[in-house]
Formats: C-alpha cells, sequence, structure tokens
C-alpha cells in the first residue's frame, strides 16, 4: 500500500465517518425490527434433509470443529467455462473431512446447487448447504456446511440488503459485496425462547481492486466493516449469553491493514489468544503472485470471536495441504506451485469446547435431538412456525 493510498483511505475515514456511521444506524434501524437480517423463508427447503442420518447424542458432543474455507470456485467457474478438476475437488473436500468439520464457513460458491453436488460427491453427502441470495453477480458467494447429524436448531439470516453512505460517491449503495450472512446455533433441548448458543457471520469483504477514487478498495471495505461492527454490536447486545463468531475471507491482512479496526474493537483473533507465539509463517492463508514479483503472504482468512468465547478456546490452526505422499506441501513460491493447490487460501481451523458450553449454559438435559431450521420473519410478514427437516 502506498503512503499516498493510505493517506487518503485515513483522510477519508476522518471525514465521512460520521455520516455513514449515522446512515448506517438509520438503515438498522429505520426498516422494522432488525432490517440488518433479513426474512429467509424460502431459502432453504425442508426436502433436503430426508436423507439425514441419525442424530449425535448432545450429551457425546464434545467440542466443535468449525473452519472457514475460500474454495477458489467450488466445483465451476459461475460462468462454466472452468470446470475445477477431480483431485482439486477432492483436495477441497480433505481438509473438512479430515478434521471432521461440523460447520464451515465457505466463500466462492456459485449457488445451492453446486454446494449440495459437491456435498454429495466429495463430502459423503454428510453436510447440508445453507445459502442465501446475495449482492454478489460473480458467481462468489458466501455459505455454510452443517454437519446433518448435528441435534442444532438453526436460523440464516442475512445483511445484504444493508445501505450506508459512500465516502467516495456521496451516494446510497448497498454495503456489502456479498453479504454478511448469519447463522444462528441452538441445541434442539433449548427453549425457543432461549438465546442462540453461538450467532456465526460469514464474510467476504470486498477484493482489493481498485475502485475510482479509492485504491485497493480500502475505503469501502473500512466502510463494510464499520457497518459490520454497528451489526455484531447489536447482536452481541440483543443475545448477550451468546459467542459471536464472524468468519471468512477479509481480503487483507487481519492483523495490520487499518480498515479492520472497527471489528477488532469489539472481536478478537482467535490465534491471538490460542496461540500468541504463532509466527508470521504459521499465520499465513494467502498467497498472491504477479509478474514475477516475490510472493507476498498474508493472513486473510480468520476468525473473529466476541470475549465471552475465550474459556471455549480449544485449538486454532492454518490446514496446509499435502502432496500425493501426505507429505505437507511448503508455502507455494511461484503462481505455478500456488495452482497446483485445490485453492489459492489455506482453510483455518478452530476447535470449540462445546461441552463446557452446553455445562455453563444449563443446556444438558434429557430431551429428543431434531434439526431444523427457523427462519425470520420479514416486517409485515405473517409469522410461521418453523420448518421441521426430520420427524
Amino acid at each position: 500500500m502506498t503512503r499516498h493510498s493510505k493517506n487518503l483511505y485515513s483522510a477519508a475515514v476522518r471525514m465521512f465517518r460520521p455520516l455513514f456511521f449515522l446512515l448506517a444506524l438509520f438503515s438498522l434501524t429505520v426498516f422494522g425490527n432488525d432490517p440488518c437480517v433479513k426474512a429467509l423463508v424460502s431459502v432453504v427447503g425442508p426436502e433436503s434433509f430426508q436423507a439425514a442420518q441419525h442424530k449425535r447424542d448432545l450429551r457425546e458432543i464434545e467440542e466443535l470443529k468449525l473452519g472457514t474455507y475460500n474454495t477458489y470456485n467450488l466445483l465451476r467457474s459461475a460462468d462454466g467455462n472452468y470446470q475445477k478438476p477431480v483431485h482439486k475437488q477432492e483436495g477441497l473436500a480433505r481438509p473438512i473431512l479430515k478434521n471432521d468439520l461440523d460447520i464451515i464457513i465457505v466463500e466462492e460458491v456459485n449457488d445451492l446447487a453446486e454446494m449440495r453436488e459437491f456435498a454429495r460427491l466429495r463430502l459423503n453427502d454428510l453436510y447440508e448447504p445453507l445459502l442465501a441470495d446475495s449482492n454478489d453477480q460473480r458467481g462468489i458467494k458466501v455459505g455454510y456446511f452443517v454437519k446433518r447429524d448435528l441435534p442444532f436448531r438453526v436460523e440464516l439470516t442475512t445483511s445484504k440488503d444493508v445501505e450506508a453512505v459512500d465516502p467516495v460517491t456521496g451516494q446510497n449503495r448497498k454495503v456489502f459485496s456479498r453479504d454478511l450472512l448469519g447463522l444462528r446455533i441452538w441445541a434442539t433441548k433449548q427453549d425457543n425462547n432461549d438465546e442462540p448458543l453461538i450467532s456465526f457471520f460469514g464474510t467476504h469483504f470486498k477484493s482489493k481492486r481498485d475502485r475510482n477514487g479509492d485504491p485497493e478498495s480500502r475505503i469501502l471495505r473500512g466502510l463494510q466493516n464499520e457497518v459490520s461492527e454497528l451489526i455484531v454490536r447489536k447482536e452481541m447486545e440483543t443475545n448477550p449469553r451468546s459467542i459471536v463468531v464472524v468468519g471468512g475471507d477479509f481480503n487483507g491482512d487481519v492483523r495490520h491493514e487499518a480498515e479492520f479496526a472497527p471489528l477488532k474493537t469489539i472481536l478478537e483473533d482467535v490465534f491471538d489468544n490460542i496461540r500468541p507465539e504463532m509466527s508470521d509463517a504459521d499465520r499465513i492463508t494467502h498467497s498472491f503472485h504477479q509478474n514475477g514479483r516475490a510472493a507476498v503472504y498474508s493472513q486473510i482468512d480468520a476468525f473473529l470471536m466476541s470475549p465471552s468465547g475465550r474459556p471455549y478456546l480449544k485449538d486454532a490452526f492454518v490446514h496446509r495441504y499435502v502432496d500425493a505422499e501426505g507429505n505437507t506441501k511448503p508455502l507455494p513460491t511461484t503462481w505455478e506451485e500456488r495452482n497446483a493447490n485445490p485453492s489459492d487460501h489455506f482453510p483455518v481451523i478452530f476447535k470449540f469446547d462445546f461441552r463446557k458450553l452446553l455445562e455453563d449454559r444449563d443446556v444438558l438435559s434429557p430431551g429428543i435431538s431434531l434439526f431444523h431450521i427457523r427462519s425470520l420473519q420479514a416486517p409485515g410478514r405473517p409469522e410461521t412456525d418453523p420448518l421441521p427437516l426430520v420427524a
């Protein structure tokens, strides 16, 4: 980043922050009870869970294993001109299956059909894909894979229609390039009025492609983080007993770049808590290779978590790819080496002491295990019952 672009970003933030902060607050309040969380009544249908296997007993789940993964075209490009080779598809699935992940935030997926196909072909049909319509027009949406045997209720939420003033143009615009896609989870034994155990937000912030008047799109990415902070703070205030997690592709080095400061005022990088001595090399989640120049390495994928989650952290790491013999591959130094990997990103994985959370929330008690989707209702829409997915 040049000194000029840094100064431009800082000046724009100082000048426009009060304005877009107030307009973001306006957007959060004027359109109903919770306009940042739009109704997704028809996004996930009950038929997709009919083949789900027997549910795990809640009391047997010691830890929850979570991941975030930019898949760099899950099966194919949105225009269909690129089909990911089978060995790369299998390479994408390997860290998910090897680490037996329970919930994965995925970036750069085309649609729900593609996610279902990937789950069937490469994930042994163990996962239910969850996806909502978003602002993306390039086939690089944010979604979730959720293990089908989890005895959870979930609620999918969207913030794609939140608007604020663009500090560069002075015009109202939709804030998120894709979405800040939310996923709240409850144990099925919990009362319907209880707060969720965990509230996830999956993100894929604006890329570093320049905009007019906005080098590397830092101003827009800063706006997205300002508004994300408002949304996450609202979630923490509404559900103070819930743990809040933001995960995904931040499209900038989470540790060092100024635009991520708003979220980091209320959330903490899980690496900083579980592995404070973690080396820069071990934090690398992405490499950039251009015109024969030296590779640029950074941590642009992350999990940020509310401080209330500290007691439950068990482990966190970046998964590294392996070669045909099962040996860990070194970080790519050239575009060709990177292109040989399943993705240009490495997945971030962290493990959560779920048993302790259940005990602290007094959830462990006799009961049945069902998995269903609870759908938020838009302002003015008639209330409906949750959609039962498994009888």
